[in-house]
């Protein structure tokens, strides 16, 4: 599915007014409309909507809202954040109807913190129509203050299009933002909404109008959004996913090379191995320091030790394992649980420059790419890193806080120097430097110890299959999300552990081939 930057829906919104004569005051009113319908229809039975709207088109959509809602007997009360003296004609217009209806407006600065706060928590619903699309900067004045009144407040949030003091085009918050229960977004899907810290501010998404923007109208509507970016779900999988006939063997479905695990961690090889077998890798081999018994090993996997001094993987590890297994090996992984040793140090320098097997890199081989990498490694086309945010910062020389802010762009800084990266968190990023895909799905209780190291031996069986980096990443990001939603619907989000998990990716992908496929775009 295509995701929207604000720049395109603007784009849009004048090709619909300059080619095919809508005006503005049509489209806000199908936008005011489209919410009042969606909240009618959320919230059965409400008998009060408290409407807060700023002096921009948000706020017009607001009005209009307010005014449908007004027509079905609701109370409704609008608290401007503005006077509207600057507002556009078709802000001004709607305003103007729904006083001569009879509709009650307040100014925020005449209300009092308390009866502020008191007039949001006896209403059944707020609708947030503060700031839109057009926001660049944070929220100042009485727009800060209302912001942080309705997030104070218990009663239910609806945005109109985007949560107030989000970037629409990143999902970055610019300052402070509203944290809805729904949005209501118009046109398409934006991408702030899916990219956290927007995804959680965002809440529910639902889109209106989207039946306005089709290939229909616009042919060449690529031209006009990004057409690199798009969000990802279960069903853009199935077309990537390789099919199994019954002429099917081990050899066939790819031998996945693992170094994983050491004396300290012994549990990162075990999932690393159980998620590459669950994923539908023929053969797993796991290479392991000598004399490290590894806990949990499922029979099906092959253990192949080799010599330590210290408890961790040596910088000969990778010739050993080549020297036995070479003639079969499909992909490698390398990093969950290794340790960070000169040998371990050596053996990811050596595997990244002398390596020609897709390889999935993650957790400590992350650790040496900055010291090793700097004027050192050419950027690989044939290798997929998958790094939190605090291993993505340590990547790029910054901060946690500044990637989990900025994700997007992070991830597209990483792709661009190293290859092809998948960054973890809810809203998960695949880039590879071209192509940009968002995963639509996440749960909590995937945030346990070992869910990465499931992740990242996934990542290695379909590459082992086949998959390209970007192709592989996107396969088992959706399917790992997707076990998530699973496990927490029956279970909730604490509790669940990172093999069971794996253990759920064999229904996932039996569901996706039992979808119409979708097309990623």
């Amino acid at each position: 599915m295509r995701l929207y930057t604000c720049d395109a829906i603007r784009r849009i919104e004048d090709l619909l007014v300059d080619k095919y004569g809508f005006d503005f005051f049509q489209l806000m009113d199908y936008a005011g409309n489209a919410v009042a319908e969606k909240v009618l229809a959320r919230f059965p039975g409400i008998k009060s909507v408290a409407v807060l709207c700023g002096g921009g088109n948000n706020g017009g959509d607001g009005l209009v809202a307010a005014r449908y809602l007004f027509l079905k007997d609701i109370a409704v009360k609008v608290i401007a954040a503005s006077r509207f003296e600057r507002s556009s004609l078709q802000t001004m217009k709607n305003k103007t109807i729904l006083e001569k209806m009879g509709g009650t407006l307040l100014t925020s600065e005449e209300i009092g913190d308390t009866e502020l706060l008191r007039l949001l928590d006896e209403s059944d619903v707020i609708i947030d129509a503060l700031l839109g699309i057009g926001a660049t900067s944070s929220p100042r004045g009485e727009y800060l203050r209302l912001i942080r009144a309705v997030n104070q407040s218990q009663t239910p949030v609806v945005s109109i299009d985007l949560p107030s003091g989000l970037d629409g085009s990143t999902g970055e918050i610019m300052g402070e933002a509203v944290k809805a229960d729904i949005t209501v977004t118009f046109w398409g899907p934006k991408v702030g909404l899916y990219v956290m810290p927007g995804k959680e501010h965002a809440g529910e998404v639902l889109i209106a109008n989207e039946e306005f923007v089709s290939d229909r109208l616009f042919p060449d509507l690529g031209e006009i959004i990004k057409k690199d970016l798009h969000l990802v779900s279960v069903p853009e999988i199935k077309h990537l996913l390789p099919p199994v006939t019954l002429s099917y063997h081990k050899g066939k479905r790819g031998s996945v090379l693992i170094f994983a695990g050491s004396k300290k961690y012994k549990g990162a090889a075990a999932l690393v191995a159980l998620g590459a077998l669950r994923a539908g890798a023929g053969r797993v081999i796991l290479v392991v320091p000598e004399g490290c018994l590894v806990p949990g090993v499922t029979p099906e996997t092959i253990v192949f030790e080799v010599p330590s001094r210290d408890g961790t993987l040596a910088a000969d590890s990778y010739i050993r394992a080549m020297d036995e297994f070479g003639d079969i090996v499909s992909s490698i992984v390398i990093g969950p649980g290794v340790g960070r040793t000169n040998g371990v140090r050596d053996l990811v320098s050596y595997i990244w420059e002398q390596s020609q097997v897709p390889t999935c890199m993650d957790a400590d081989a992350l650790y040496f790419l900055p010291e090793i990498g700097e004027g050192a490694l050419q950027r690989r086309h044939d290798v997929i890193i998958t790094p939190h945010e605090g291993e993505a910062a340590r990547l790029m020389r910054s901060k946690a806080s500044c990637v989990s802010a900025k994700r997007l762009e992070f991830a597209k800084s990483i792709a661009e120097k190293w290859g092809t990266v998948l960054l973890k968190g809810a809203g998960t990023i695949v880039d590879d430097g071209n192509r940009t895909s968002v995963i639509k799905d996440a749960h909590p209780c995937l945030s346990v110890p070992g869910s990465g190291d499931v992740l990242s031996g996934m990542i290695g069986a379909f590459l082992a299959r086949g998959l390209g980096c970007y192709e592989a990443g996107l396969c088992a990001a959706c399917l790992h999300a997707r076990a998530g939603v699973s496990l927490g619907a029956i279970r909730g989000n604490d509790g669940i552990l990172a093999g069971e998990i794996a253990n759920r990716i064999p229904i996932e992908i039996k569901s996706v081939s039992e979808l119409e496929r979708e097309p990623l775009l």
